[in-house]
């Protein structure tokens, strides 16, 4: 697999892992797999492809929320403390996951996991090892004492922009189901999305 930014680094979730991606109200399944240097400009393009959608994402009107915002989620998980979950829930994409992550010990992160079920029913399906980041404190905290006995989940406060935390290669999969969408509603969004996405492949 290749760094979106490097393609001489080596990525944050291993070779032949998988980012599942459930953003732009879609179901995206985008393999991570090695590619020659050769492929250099071919990255490069990719790249450039990714700044023109996320452009064309932030023309128009105005997102009447303000979800690319780390405070607006503080606020939002103070004032709401009930399980939400974006799109699809686990049993929809369950399938998709037993596909591409068939073995229940690979390690996964879920990025803007928020006060979501999602992780807790792949623990139920037999997943062991559930890493997840959310850049709001609010709910990492309560996310935190919610599963305090649950070892297969992990919450972390991270902004997906800046995950170096994390060493190349720490993750067999990398799922995202909304985040994406969130960090184009924001300022500056072509220069953020395309940050997250360099941080999920370096």
């Amino acid at each position: 697999m290749i760094n979106i930014a490097n393609p001489y680094e080596t990525p944050r979730c291993s070779s032949d892992s998988l980012i599942i991606s459930t953003t732009l109200k879609s179901s995206e399944l985008t393999f991570c797999n090695s590619k020659p240097k050769s492929d250099y400009n071919a990255i490069n393009k990719s790249r450039l492809s990714l700044n023109r959608l996320a452009e064309r994402m932030t023309l128009g009107t105005p997102p009447t929320q303000a979800y690319g915002e780390p405070w607006y989620w503080d606020n939002r998980y103070a004032h709401e403390s009930a399980p939400f979950d974006w799109y699809q829930k686990y049993p929809a994409l369950a399938p998709l996951v037993h596909l591409y992550v068939p073995h229940r010990h690979q390690r996964i992160l879920v990025v803007g996991c928020g006060n979501s079920v999602f992780s807790e029913d792949m623990v139920n399906d037999g997943y062991e090892d559930v890493v997840n980041v959310d850049i709001s404190s609010v709910v990492i905290e309560a996310m935190q004492t919610k599963y305090s006995n649950r070892q297969q989940l992990k919450y972390i406060k991270m902004d997906v922009r800046d995950m170096s935390p994390f060493q190349a290669g720490s993750f067999d999969a990398v799922i995202d189901k909304g985040t994406l969408d969130s960090i184009l509603c924001g300022n500056n969004s072509r220069q953020n999305a395309t940050q997250m996405l360099e941080e999920v492949w370096s």
